[in-house]
């Protein structure tokens, strides 16, 4: 157990290689059995069904490209750390936690469109991160506006997220007027053109803006299982356990890190409320939190490695996949 966790927390090949296998044959054995009925609501944007109906994939390779593009998302998670350190030290635990998190919820297994918005995401943040340091700030909140609106066509969720990341731009530098009208203007970029083509090709830009609107529409309706909820409980559980940490020891002597941690707390408790507020979106409002889940529960178990982190560590994983077996087997509680 001590050496497992040890060899995730070190920055070598083989805390890369074992979540890598590890996911294989979490991606791999649902292949075998029927799928499961118990599946989370999705629904695309218009954008986002328009591209899947030009370019549709056959269910085995719609879990090909997921896994795959799991994989990407892991390794870009590990880079944004390499590059601005907000986890204390680097370590494979970030690309452990999102494969593992991806992996073994099978709702996740099948590659749609809007999923494109989680590399949009990462995008923002890394323009938000990157801003720390910049004399230039002006620059970066323009791009976070324009990764916003792009992303948005894949996923509204993203322009719900804009004003979280308003208070990650005065968390990190400051939010002058310049920042805020420059970050205006990068949101409002792509939706003009798009606009402007729209009204040229075809003139209706009534109806292309009803459907856009019509994505942002909340319904709440909970259809968990109880192993479901249970689930879910535990992983907010384990997620309040490292915003704790956070709080209890904010890096006085790392102002850059302090703020960014800060940020990915709030933002993983926005998805967390999101995704008990909009339930026709519960897969991509679960992937976008799990990118911060992710950095939360990495930053936690890399601080010490005790005994008590090795224990809630091997308990966070065995509800993991506990999960991932009532899934499987179909099994309601």
């Amino acid at each position: 157990m001590k050496n497992f966790l040890k060899i995730l927390i070190e920055p070598r090949l083989p805390g890369i290689l074992i979540p890598f296998f590890l996911s294989i044959i979490l991606w791999v054995i649902p292949l075998f059995f029927a799928e499961s009925s118990a599946l989370w609501v999705k629904q695309n944007t218009a954008f986002s069904t328009a591209l899947s109906n030009y370019a549709a994939f056959s269910p085995l390779w719609a879990k090909f490209i997921a896994f795959l593009f799991s994989i990407f998302i892991g390794f870009v998670l590990l880079q944004l750390n390499n590059r601005f350190s907000f986890i204390r030290m680097r370590n494979s635990l970030l690309f452990f936690f999102y494969i593992i998190l991806i992996g073994t919820n099978i709702q996740l297994h099948h590659f749609d469109f809007s999923q494109l918005s989680v590399l949009f995401l990462l995008l923002i943040v890394w323009q938000l991160f990157a801003s720390y340091d910049t004399k230039q700030p002006v620059f970066n909140a323009f791009n976070i506006g324009l990764f916003v609106a792009l992303g948005s066509f894949f996923s509204v969720e993203l322009l719900l997220f804009w004003p979280v990341l308003l208070f990650g731009i005065q968390r990190l530098k400051g939010l002058t007027t310049r920042t805020f009208l420059a970050n205006t203007l990068g949101l409002l970029t792509p939706f003009l053109f798009f606009i402007g083509l729209a009204f040229i090709l075809d003139g209706d830009v009534i109806s292309y803006f009803y459907l856009f609107i019509k994505q942002f529409e909340v319904i709440v309706y909970w259809q968990f299982t109880m192993a479901t909820v249970i689930y879910l409980v535990v992983l907010s559980a384990f997620a309040i356990i490292a915003i704790h940490t956070i709080i209890k020891d904010p890096f006085s002597d790392k102002i850059k890190v302090s703020r960014m941690l800060s940020f990915i707390a709030v933002a993983f408790v926005f998805f967390v409320v999101l995704f008990f507020l909009k339930s026709n979106n519960l897969p991509i409002i679960f992937i976008l939190a799990t990118v911060f889940s992710s950095m939360l529960y990495a930053h936690f178990f890399s601080l010490k490695n005790s005994l008590i982190t090795r224990i809630l560590f091997f308990t966070l994983l065995f509800f993991c996949l506990l999960n991932y077996l009532f899934t499987l087997f179909s099994i309601t509680l």
